[in-house]
């Protein structure tokens, strides 16, 4: 073979190697897509979440007698009033507030709050249901989480603490059946976690009955989190404040149950995605 013919069959195998290399560089890498709960069904379970922790306020609220009320929030008050700018427009609102207690005028803003909280909830939940039904999801399961949410609507409105938690860890767990729709989400078995701990919360009489039957949650997070070192030790600290919070039942403490209760809480949050 002569050095031209050899030189010309070396170029044109630098060519095409050069062309198959380029041609690889140029292949996008494949992005994996998780299937997660699309944000207005995430905004239903963070409004939720918001309900627990405004009905939480109230109840510390409504503890207080109207003297340690005042003594607590008077000085903040009475720096309000010194706004001599704001003070011929608000005479009237400072005529009310005179023939009623500071504590009670904030029980009145916190409710209303949480009626427009509660009523953004079902709006969030109908901006959603179209989509659940895409996913195949149950007719009957949506109607059951309407219901729940509208108790917690009526919860609200008769100004019923235990009632509005009753009906939000039930709406808890209604929730949970849509976010199991997307195979790679946890909220799930989160969301009935939070209903066992508030059902336990509320009914202590069943509390270790109720949460021992949320054990198959947590053996099915291990297995979803099993690669993520970080998630699986907050694993951990959670079955173990629920276990801890199953020995507080008898001690017939509310207080104690709720520290408990808040505990398993905010170890609940550390495992949200």
């Amino acid at each position: 073979m002569s050095k031209k013919i050899f030189l010309s069959i070396l170029s044109i195998f630098l060519i095409l190697f050069t062309a198959c290399t380029n041609m690889e560089k140029k292949t996008p890498m494949k992005v994996e897509t998780k299937d997660r709960a699309p944000k207005n069904l995430v905004s239903v379970l963070e409004g939720l979440d918001q309900v627990l922790k405004s009905v939480d306020h109230i109840e510390e609220i409504s503890k207080l007698s109207p003297l340690e009320h005042e003594s607590l929030h008077g000085e903040e008050e009475k720096k309000d009033e010194n706004k001599g700018t704001e003070e011929k427009a608000k005479e009237g609102n400072k005529e009310f507030e005179n023939q009623v207690s500071s504590k009670d005028i904030e029980l009145l803003k916190e409710w209303n709050s949480l009626e427009k909280l509660v009523d953004q909830i079902h709006r969030d939940w109908n901006s959603y249901e179209i989509e659940s039904r895409k996913k195949g999801a149950s007719i009957d399961k949506g109607r059951d989480l309407k219901n729940n949410l509208d108790n917690i609507t009526k919860g609200v409105e008769n100004r019923d603490t235990k009632g509005t938690i009753e009906a939000t860890s039930k709406s808890l767990y209604s929730l949970a059946y849509f976010f199991n729709l997307y195979k790679d989400d946890i909220n799930g078995y989160l969301c009935k976690i939070k209903y066992a701990v508030l059902q336990a919360y509320l009914h202590p009489e069943n509390g270790k009955e109720i949460l021992d039957k949320r054990e198959e949650d947590i053996l099915i997070l291990k297995q979803r989190l099993e690669k993520d070192k970080t998630k699986l030790k907050n694993l951990d600290k959670l079955y173990l404040s629920i276990k801890d919070m199953e020995n507080s039942l008898e001690g017939n403490s509310r207080k104690l149950l709720k520290t408990k209760k808040d505990i398993v809480f905010k170890n609940i949050e550390s495992l949200k995605e």
